[in-house]
């Protein structure tokens, strides 16, 4: 008997590794499927800068998620840190609450946080319910609104907990289930606005990181040449097109340059002209099976580039086909 007894059960052990692997690949599956979220909204909102759909490209699991790194860190990092201060604030808070003083100034404090809290969930489900008539204010309200919801659900748990630490008593009772499930209202409230507020910053930073890159295409030392036997539909006062001598019995090829690279994939290369702007300006989707794609670099386009730092007003298409001096 006692040889048996010490001797898990299939079912225990069964049971206890799949709690184990609940534990372990949950949040793994959850994290991965946030990052993927992110670093979709982040590089979908940076290509359609340039007029590119992004589903259009084909890009794999892993390409979303490693392009969601520079939009969670930082909020990661202040997440961590607010979170760290939380913990020592809460402890010593705590430690003031339970030692007895002033305790009709903490449950008064603890009602008007309360209060406040509740105060901004209604205003932030207001912000995301009531149409507004001009886009300015609908912007205002879509970035008003998940803050307020954020703060209101965690004020709103901040104050319950001041109320129950301040009352609380060995000997009572557990909450009850109304007390629970508004507390896990509230919490679920905050991470849905969070979720919200993060993803308006993987739009803003997207369309940050596009901005950049096409305030750069034009002192951009790397350049890219296209070689390939279809004419490409471009316009000619944007990209320089000349004819490449063709072989004995072989067809006419054609020479593009002028190029920049926003997107280099091992099938697909999206290029860009070196004088785009949003006006004026387009994207090419190019096979590099079916192209023969050169990127060379060089310190002299560069210099070229920034003694003529606006590429509107030149009569060529770019630093490399500018003409000799």
């Amino acid at each position: 008997m006692t040889e048996q007894s010490a001797v898990p059960t299939s079912p225990a052990v069964l049971q206890r590794w799949v709690g184990v692997l609940g534990a372990v690949v949950a949040p793994t599956t959850i994290i991965t499927a946030l990052c993927y979220y992110f670093g979709y909204v982040y590089t979908r909102k940076k290509l359609a800068h340039f007029g590119v759909d992004c589903d259009a490209l084909g890009f794999t699991t892993s390409d979303y998620v490693v392009g969601s790194v520079s939009v969670l860190y930082a909020p990661l990092l202040l997440l961590l840190v607010g979170w760290f201060a939380a913990v020592w604030v809460g402890a010593y808070a705590g430690r003031f609450i339970r030692s007895g003083q002033r305790p009709r100034l903490i449950r008064t404090t603890g009602r008007i946080v309360l209060a406040l809290g509740a105060v901004c969930v209604v205003t932030g489900i207001t912000g995301v319910m009531v149409p507004w008539m001009t886009p300015e204010w609908a912007v205002v309200s879509w970035v008003f609104a998940p803050i307020t919801l954020g703060m209101g659900g965690l004020l709103v748990v901040v104050g319950y907990w001041v109320l129950s630490t301040s009352i609380s008593d060995p000997s009572a009772p557990d909450p009850g289930p109304t007390t629970r499930v508004s507390r896990t209202v509230a919490i679920a409230v905050s991470l849905l606005a969070l979720f919200a507020v993060m993803n308006s910053f993987a739009t803003r930073l997207g369309d940050d990181a596009a901005r950049t890159a096409a305030h750069e295409l034009w002192t951009k030392e790397s350049v890219v040449s296209v070689v390939t036997d279809e004419r490409l539909d471009v316009p000619r006062n944007m990209i320089a097109e000349t004819l490449v001598e063709a072989q004995p019995h072989q067809p006419p090829r054609f020479r593009y340059q002028c190029f920049r690279a926003i997107v280099a994939r091992g099938d697909l290369w999206v290029l860009v002209p070196a004088k785009w702007s949003r006006d004026n300006g387009f994207a090419v989707i190019v096979p590099a099976d079916s192209s023969v794609l050169s990127v060379s670099r060089s310190s002299s386009f560069k210099k070229i580039a920034e003694d003529n730092p606006q590429p509107q007003t030149v009569p060529w298409q770019c630093p490399e086909r500018a003409p000799n001096p």
